[in-house]
């Protein structure tokens, strides 16, 4: 039996949940009901996030950004339609090679659930240096967490898989964070060069 789409205070109700208690809430979670509430539920988180971001990015770098702001605004919402969808299969090839025998459906829904964390983890990423890894620990907790309680991988192996990739996208992600702080200082260094000459 399909799922009927609820109000925006069940979304808000889910969210908070995948927030609170994700083990209960992945556990409980229906493997199946049709994309369209999944759907609803990924498009309203994942577009919250992506707001916030474009609105702090702009606040932070001004006036310039302004046209990157419309432009993202507007190109926003069909990026986040299709990333919902292919990052649903990359997840699902992933688990069934880990022994998953859920659907592709399945995988949709743990996916789109789990950006229940995107509007906190948007506004967590504008913290220095710790913000964006401790975003993607968290990301990875979820899927973990979906990897264990949906489709039913053991602990032992999800923890391995998924620790494996976090770490390498923690570490990258710090290593970009600290060339581009080196890029600026670099530039601030040579801007105040010529100031001085």
């Amino acid at each position: 039996m399909a799922e009927s789409i609820r109000p925006t205070s069940g979304i808000v109700s889910k969210a908070v949940q995948v927030i609170s208690n994700p083990r209960r809430f992945f556990s409980s979670m229906p493997r199946e009901g049709g994309l369209k509430e999944p759907m609803t539920f990924f498009f309203t988180m994942a577009a919250t996030g992506w707001l916030i971001n474009l609105t702090g990015t702009t606040l932070i770098l001004g006036k310039s950004s302004v046209v990157s702001f419309i432009v993202m605004a507007i190109v926003g919402p069909a990026i986040l339609f299709l990333s919902g969808f292919l990052g649903a299969l990359i997840l699902h090839i992933i688990w069934q090679i880990l022994g998953s025998d859920a659907s592709y459906e399945t995988s949709y829904r743990t996916l789109a659930y789990a950006t229940g964390i995107s509007p906190l983890t948007s506004l967590i990423s504008f913290i220095p240096v710790v913000g964006v890894p401790f975003s993607i620990a968290w990301a990875v907790f979820l899927i973990i967490i979906g990897s264990v309680e949906v489709h039913k991988i053991k602990n032992s192996l999800a923890w391995a898989v998924w620790g494996v990739v976090g770490l390498f996208l923690i570490v990258s992600t710090v290593i970009v964070q600290l060339n581009i702080h080196k890029s600026i200082s670099e530039l601030r260094a040579s801007s105040s060069m010529e100031l001085i000459k």
